[in-house]
């Protein structure tokens, strides 16, 4: 059974309203206890080898543009040793009250599970970094966005799952043909003599979720179920190492504590704003925007 890596972007959402540095949401790291300091050595010795491999070195190429880094050894802040291997990006939303302005940024923090072979650490940072250096294609305070979006997003979108499995077939084969160590995590997506790497394959496993579909589909998507396709009852073969589920369970459970952050949190700033502004920003654009998502995804 090939066990797959975990999800990126719920991570964490945070919100600082007029520098007042209220933290309402933390990285997940807070529900996986992921505290296991860094390991330089590993690290390190990882990076090198990705830089060696062809399909690797394109991940660090683009992740230097990414973060601004001159040369790779830049980028050991951006890695640490956790129980699972995950990208932690954190939201922030900073608002002026006075305006109604709002700025974000995103900060990325990527986990690789300690304790593991070389060869697949190497490949756990392949995959991670195809989720921490692409911007996600969903916003969390979005009014619009329901959990079968954020699952098909997640999986197919940009820098999304079948992405990131592509990445990390890239590197093994990369990798065997370099030192001779194949991995078994990707042999069953190679074919034409492990040349080429089956896309639709990996993109129709994402999706069988065996014993969870009937209970997925009636009580959680419904009818937007066949916005999901490729949706089935086939026994799972990718899981999430974070959510230990099959990937759409995962995400769903995810989804839903997204949500819950974002309310939480739109519900905090909505009362800061009517606290300490003037009049005319509840007709700013932020807090016509916080209300539309309050009414059409909070309860």
């Amino acid at each position: 059974m090939i066990s797959g890596r975990s999800r990126f972007g719920l991570a964490g959402i945070a919100a600082f309203v007029a520098g007042a540095s209220i933290l309402f949401a933390k990285g997940m790291d807070v529900f996986f206890n992921n505290n296991i300091e860094p390991v330089p050595a590993q690290v390190g010795e990882a990076l090198e080898i990705l830089s060696g491999l062809p399909a690797g070195r394109s991940l660090l190429d683009k992740a230097l543009g990414a973060w601004n880094a001159n040369n790779v050894n830049e980028l050991h802040k951006v890695f640490k040793l956790g129980h699972v291997s995950h990208t932690d990006a954190v939201l922030v939303r900073q608002l002026d009250p006075r305006t109604g302005r709002e700025v974000r940024t995103r900060k990325v923090n990527v986990y690789l599970k300690a304790g593991q072979p070389i060869e697949s650490l190497v490949l756990d940072m392949a995959h991670e970094l195809v989720h921490a250096t692409t911007q996600p294609v969903w916003d969390p305070y979005d009014p619009t966005l329901t959990a079968v979006k954020y699952i098909s997003f997640a999986i197919e979108g940009v820098g999304g799952e079948v992405e990131a499995m592509i990445a990390e077939c890239k590197v093994s084969m990369d990798f065997a043909r370099k030192y001779g160590i194949s991995s078994g995590r990707c042999s069953e997506y190679l074919v034409r003599g492990g040349e080429t790497i089956d896309r639709e394959k990996i993109r129709r496993d994402f999706y069988k979720i065996g014993k969870w579909k009937d209970g997925f589909v009636r009580n959680f998507v419904g009818h937007e179920a066949s916005q999901l396709p490729l949706l089935s009852s086939q026994p799972p073969k990718l899981y999430s190492s974070t959510g230990q589920a099959p990937y759409p369970i995962a995400l769903l459970y995810e989804f839903e504590e997204l949500t819950r952050i974002a309310c939480d949190n739109s519900k905090k700033r909505r009362a800061l704003l009517v606290e300490r502004s003037v009049a005319s920003v509840h007709e700013s654009v932020s807090h016509r925007a916080t209300n539309d998502f309050l009414k059409s995804r909070c309860r």
